[in-house]
């Protein structure tokens, strides 16, 4: 594998080095198709698309980047270029955004899960809820993460303050300005899922963020070094609240809402 990853591709006479690995890339493409077949058609959607990036979690190295259900399409690609809002896979950025303040919060700490109304534009006002529609009072801050409480989350971040939470998502790696209203807390966010990816490299990283990249190198036929990618990692976020949202976001594929991934 780690020879088809460096593989070398002829281009006007230079050799392009790059990070893509063809087993990923088959396995992705295969993945992706029979999981969007099957919602389709369960669903009755059949028009239903889905993009996929992968990467390697240390070195921010892309092994496999699917555009589309029709992977021999080579035109839009919907994995860097479809932006869509991101709902709840925003919720880890506001948890940790509130374990980054040990003092105040932990995994433990009681969030409140009572009815909310708040004022939103033009003068509406907006009252988020539960998938179920059911308010519990209070729930531990990992069982409304594990179980994607709404309600808690939206009173979690506004009690962090958005402009710590859109501050998170900028230092998982989101380069973007984020309009902080309080639906932010829920993923009324545009990314790519590139951009997605980039946030999660981050947090599985334990903090540390490496920039996702598919090109290693380019040289010419005599081998002689055109470019060279430096790759550099920065500790973005506390490693002790990650290790935490790490804890609880495997909780989450084992009895929570991903438990399907396994």
């Amino acid at each position: 594998n780690n020879v088809i990853s460096r593989r070398s591709e002829q281009l006007s006479g230079v050799k392009v080095y790059t990070t893509l690995d063809i087993n990923s890339q088959r396995q992705a493409e295969a993945a992706l198709k029979e999981q969007v077949n099957n919602i389709s058609q369960k669903r009755n959607q059949p028009t239903l698309e889905a993009a996929m990036v992968v990467s390697d979690v240390k070195s921010g190295e892309i092994r496999a980047i699917v555009g589309g259900r029709e992977t021999g399409f080579s035109g839009f690609n919907r994995a860097l270029n479809a932006y869509r809002p991101i709902g709840s896979l925003v919720k880890p950025a506001v948890y940790l955004s509130a374990l980054e303040d040990p003092e105040h919060y932990n995994l433990a700490t009681m969030l409140e899960d009572t009815p909310v109304k708040m004022r939103s534009t033009g003068g509406k006002y907006w009252e988020p809820l539960n998938a179920d529609k059911e308010f519990r009072g209070k729930v531990p801050l990992i069982e409304a993460l594990i179980n994607s409480y709404n309600v808690p989350t939206v009173k979690l971040g506004m009690a962090v303050g958005l402009d710590e939470v859109a501050y998170t998502i900028n230092r998982l790696g989101v380069n973007k300005d984020i309009t902080q209203v309080p639906a932010l807390t829920l993923g009324a966010i545009d990314l790519s899922v590139l951009q997605v990816n980039q946030m999660y490299q981050t947090i599985a990283n334990n903090g540390v963020f490496s920039e996702l990249h598919s090109l290693t190198a380019v040289t010419s036929n005599e081998n002689k070094v055109l470019y060279l990618r430096d790759v550099e990692s920065e500790i973005r976020v506390d490693e002790s609240a990650t290790y935490l949202i790490n804890y609880a976001l495997h909780k989450v594929t084992l009895e929570g809402t991903a438990s399907a991934v396994r």
